[in-house]
């Protein structure tokens, strides 16, 4: 953004503000999944929708978790979460888990396979940032984390806390 939009952000009104966010932030949310399929085709993976990246993404994260957490973090159902997982443990990409004590308890963690597809999607989103970052001074990287820190907590507590209902 050249120095000229920056003066013009600054000057805005907040609704326009919000606008103009609004619109950036759609646009990269649109751009996700491309950026996703992206990874799967240049690593060759013809095998996964972007829908099962994610999942093997998120199990690498948590890494070993039960299925119930699985679902609620993926905020899917846990019949959504059992149906992915059956079609990344045919393909190799996980694999489940009895607990020892408690044989309902159900883990899900990566192969082998799953580790390297993860770690490829791991470094692709890398490379991302880190052009991302190449662009920032200093200064800005550091407004940047703030600030995303902030919008990423404000997001969160949209979707975890009930929604109020305003009016009688």
């Amino acid at each position: 953004m050249s120095s000229t939009s920056n003066y013009h952000m600054m000057k805005m009104n907040r609704d326009d503000a919000a606008e103009i966010i609004n619109d950036y932030l759609m646009r990269m949310a649109e751009n996700l999944p491309l950026i996703d399929r992206f990874t799967l085709n240049n690593g060759r993976i013809t095998s996964l929708t972007v829908t099962e990246l994610h999942t093997i993404a998120l199990v690498g994260r948590l890494g070993s978790p039960r299925m119930s957490e699985l679902a609620q973090r993926g905020h899917v159902t846990r019949g959504t979460i059992t149906f992915m997982i059956d079609k990344l443990a045919k393909k190799g990409y996980v694999k489940r888990t009895r607990g020892k004590t408690d044989r309902r308890v159900v883990r899900v963690s990566l192969t082998a396979r799953g580790r390297k597809v993860n770690k490829l999607h791991e470094e692709f989103h890398r490379n991302i940032i880190d052009n991302i970052m190449g662009l920032l001074t200093a200064s800005e990287r550091r407004h940047l984390g703030t600030l995303v820190k902030k919008i990423t907590t404000a997001y969160e507590a949209q979707i975890t806390e009930p929604l109020s209902v305003r009016g009688g």
